[in-house]
């Protein structure tokens, strides 16, 4: 069995999900067309995935099939 000693899950109790859900917006509510956790979540994953760039990030979000952004 494989053991990762800094690992978070994605969801659950303490998991990524809960503590991305924690940030507080600072945007204005005018022109929000995304929730604040699902942007920052699909930005962890680009990152993971090895974006380092916003252009990165986008792209690789422009990828993504609909049962993937579910």
């Amino acid at each position: 069995m494989i053991m990762f000693i800094n690992s978070l899950p994605i969801e659950g109790k303490k998991g990524l999900m809960e503590m991305i859900k924690r940030i507080t917006d600072p945007r204005k509510p005018r022109g929000i067309r995304h929730p604040l956790p699902s942007i920052l979540a699909m930005a962890v994953c680009a990152v993971l995935c090895g974006q380092r760039s916003y252009l990165g990030i986008a792209e690789w979000a422009e990828g993504l099939t609909s049962d993937m952004l579910k």
